[in-house]
């Protein structure tokens, strides 16, 4: 997927406006964080990760913002 983005990825996955790929990015990303895998050179999916991050629909969105998280 980083090698598909090339070329098309801006602030998020495809441009500056979010789509349906940014909203399954985040969690996969988180996935592969949580089980240690490398994204060593995955700097578009990283780049747009980071940038999801801070976004403010995903910021409320994150699990551990949710009522039930402990």
């Amino acid at each position: 997927m980083d090698k598909y983005l090339e070329g098309k990825v801006g602030k998020y996955c495809f441009g500056d406006d979010i789509t349906l790929a940014d909203a399954f990015l985040v969690p996969m990303i988180g996935a592969a964080q949580r089980y240690n895998v490398d994204l060593t050179g995955l700097d578009n999916l990283t780049k747009v990760n980071e940038n999801l991050k801070s976004h403010p629909a995903f910021e409320k969105a994150h699990p551990k913002n949710q009522i039930d998280s402990e």
